[in-house]
């Protein structure tokens, strides 16, 4: 997986790649309204070229992690986020299949709309729960979002797995509890329209014990 997402990365520019968004404007209102604010620690997983981590830090944000495991997406971040003039230590990037992470802290904000829906067997959705169990701050945000039941099954040619608002929701449960759910269009660079379930999680019991 690792050499598909770094040759689209390498090969492709934005407005070729079916997931780029002129403006994060779902991602952007949760962390709004439900995230605790600009002083705590966010994380992006699988956020690439994130245009979320761009527009928090454009926001005032100062911790913002995004995790991808294609090198050229990251490269291309910290160039854009330079071009914004951010600092660097306000924004982390580590090459990495999420599966794999470890870091040393904890987040209040963890936003997620490019790797659940391609973890497709159940070991690694269990997994990535236990990952979001473990790193998410105790009422902190998780903010996930795959295709719908509506949505594509297949994205630059891997399987994903498609849910809904509420099966989402069960998943999760009991550590989480939806704060806010629904369905949105993303249109693709090229036209094609995208079926998206969107669930904002807060947690309700403390994290695993790492």
């Amino acid at each position: 997986m690792n050499e598909v997402w770094t040759n689209i990365y390498a090969s492709k520019g934005p407005q070729e790649r079916s997931w780029t968004q002129q403006f994060p404007e779902e991602s952007l209102r949760l962390t709004a309204a439900h995230g605790s604010g600009p002083e705590h620690a966010v994380i992006d997983v699988g956020g690439g070229a994130s245009a979320l981590a761009l527009a928090l830090l454009d926001r005032g944000y100062h911790d913002v992690t995004v995790v991808d495991i294609a090198a050229p997406a990251l490269d291309e971040l910290r160039a854009r986020a330079t071009d914004h003039g951010h600092k660097p230590e306000s924004l982390s990037t580590v090459v990495c299949d999420v599966l794999d992470f470890d870091p040393p802290k904890r987040f209040a904000t963890w936003h997620d709309r490019a790797v659940f829906h391609f973890l497709v067997e159940s070991s690694q959705q269990v997994r990535y729960r236990e990952l979001l169990n473990q790193l998410l701050q105790p009422e902190g945000l998780a903010i996930v979002a795959t295709f719908s039941p509506d949505g594509p099954a297949m994205c630059s040619g891997l399987p994903v797995k498609q849910w809904s608002t509420d099966s989402l929701a069960a998943f999760f449960e009991p550590e989480f509890v939806v704060i806010e759910s629904f369905v949105s269009e993303h249109v693709t660079p090229n036209g094609a329209v995208q079926s998206f379930s969107w669930v904002a999680l807060r947690r309700v019991s403390p994290p695993l014990t790492r």
